[in-house]
């Protein structure tokens, strides 16, 4: 199922990726490992916004609704919270990444967790990885790169970083090519919503309801 043309013709009228760049520091951070040092050195754990340390307008509000949050600077401190589950529960993600994808792997914890990755684990084995690599990851990276190679100069994050993974995402799961600059688009959307949150949950909702048509049209064929 592909979606209408009025959603594509609506994806013209908007561009997302300013504001995603904007949010990220581009055109404003030109380096930030001296400030991410200085940070390490105070303290390798931070509390709070870190945008105003990098001279960025703070966009981080819906993040802070439920309570405080830290950043992880240093390689033990990440260790740490990475492999202490006990500890450190990834149910933080739920007033967040949960708004938008609802109650998924990513705010799960064990033995929760391993039970759902236990289901798609064997997607991701050795052999289907060699199998993307060729028939999926290679054609994408030289047709992204075959775009601005005659130019001798490129964007890459938002010419080859930005749209790689999000093309292979779409391969991966059989989404029509047609449908892919919306994808793209509202994906973007999605992954902003720290910058606009009413258009990341309208993202998030117009997602819902594409790939519910897609999995609803397989289904009828099966």
């Amino acid at each position: 199922m592909a979606m209408k043309d009025s959603e594509r013709s609506d994806a013209d009228q908007r561009d997302p990726f300013a504001e995603f760049d904007n949010s990220m520091g581009s055109g404003t951070v030109r380096d930030p490992y001296p400030i991410f040092a200085e940070l390490r050195r105070e303290c390798p754990v931070q509390a709070g916004p870190l945008s105003d340390r990098f001279g960025m307008p703070q966009t981080e509000a819906m993040f802070s609704q439920e309570g405080a949050y830290y950043t992880a600077l240093s390689y033990d401190a990440v260790q740490q919270v990475l492999l202490d589950g006990e500890t450190f529960s990834s149910s933080g993600y739920a007033p967040t990444v949960g708004m938008l994808m609802g109650h998924s792997i990513l705010e799960m914890d064990e033995p929760e967790h391993g039970r759902y990755r236990a289901l798609i684990q064997q997607a991701f084995g050795l052999k289907a990885m060699e199998r993307w690599e060729t028939a999926i990851v290679a054609p994408i990276v030289d047709d992204l790169i075959d775009r601005f190679a005659p130019r001798g100069r490129a964007d890459l994050v938002r010419e080859l970083t930005l749209p790689f993974p999000i093309q292979v995402i779409a391969a991966m799961l059989g989404l029509p090519q047609e449908d892919l600059r919306q994808f793209h688009r509202w994906a973007v959307e999605l992954i902003s919503i720290q910058v606009d949150i009413s258009r990341g949950i309208e993202a998030s909702q117009k997602l819902r309801e594409y790939f519910a048509g897609i999995v609803g049209s397989r289904r009828a064929r099966t």
